[in-house]
């Protein structure tokens, strides 16, 4: 968890937050396994040049379990999917405790998702099916080779209003 600079300044304010997958690779370049994304500095920088503050929360992924946690599409080369209890999980359980701890913004209007890859998969899932949930996503180099029924249920699933996805 990443907690802006004001923090504990500001026993008042509270945050939006953001949930990124792969949590391996966002802060540490010893924990990544695919090259640290060096999101504490961006959002360091975004908070003192925009007053941008926000909770960060990475959320590492299962090793080799990570195909089949972040999607909720099937794919028989990598079945089963799993991707509906991983965002049950993380509504249910991590959001919740998150909430609970920090002084958040708990609204989906001020809750996004991040990911890349199959977490971006994961990230288009989420603000697509629980839109009570999460209000934007970010979705980094996302891996829609793994199943057609993306793109058919892209096609049919509309945002709700305010909603934003940013690919």
């Amino acid at each position: 968890v990443y907690l802006p600079r004001g923090y504990s300044n500001c026993q008042s304010c509270r945050y939006p937050v953001v949930y990124f997958m792969d949590g391996q690779n966002v802060f540490d370049a010893a924990t990544s396994y695919a090259g640290e994304w060096g999101a504490d500095e961006v959002l360091d920088a975004l908070d003192e040049e925009h007053d941008l503050a926000v909770i960060a929360v990475a959320i590492d992924h299962g090793g080799e379990a990570r195909m089949q946690e972040l999607s909720v599409w099937a794919n028989p080369e990598f079945a089963p999917a799993k991707g509906e209890a991983f965002l049950a999980d993380l509504i249910g359980t991590v959001k919740p405790a998150v909430d609970r701890r920090y002084r958040t913004q708990p609204t989906a209007a001020a809750t996004a998702i991040v990911g890349s890859s199959m977490g971006g998969l994961m990230a288009h899932a989420a603000v697509m099916r629980h839109p009570e949930a999460f209000g934007q996503a970010l979705v980094f180099s996302p891996s829609y080779w793994f199943s057609p029924a993306i793109a058919k249920e892209t096609a049919s699933t509309p945002l709700r209003p305010g909603q934003r996805v940013y690919v």
